[in-house]
């Protein structure tokens, strides 16, 4: 039997910046659940961890640094704190997976 992760991701209303108290109620809520770290091993492993115990698509484990992180075909992905953007999206496709594997050049592209 799996542990369960001890964190859970943060409600939509709690991922709003600090400032922003001048919501209204009738705001529609947001999609997306935002998990923020100054620190992490891997926004990877966090992210799979919320995934299994059962995070909605939209949630997001966004890290200022992570030690451990993981690219693709088994790269180490490291980076100085504050020089790029170190993020896992938890996504819950109704196609094969499969079908996702050039996305991430996809995206690269598009940024360049």
């Amino acid at each position: 039997m799996k542990a369960k992760p001890a964190r859970h991701p943060l409600p939509a209303s709690s991922s709003r910046a600090a400032g922003d108290a001048g919501s209204k109620a009738t705001e529609p809520p947001s999609p997306w659940q935002i998990e923020w770290h100054a620190q992490l091993p891997s926004t990877m492993t966090r992210a799979r961890e919320l995934a299994e115990f059962g995070a909605p698509p939209g949630t997001v484990v966004v890290a200022d640094y992570q030690s451990d992180g993981r690219g693709t075909r088994g790269r180490t992905w490291l980076a100085p704190p504050g020089t790029c953007l170190m993020f896992t999206l938890v996504a819950r496709p109704n196609f094969p997976v499969a079908s996702l594997t050039g996305i991430p050049l996809r995206v690269s592209e598009s940024i360049a």
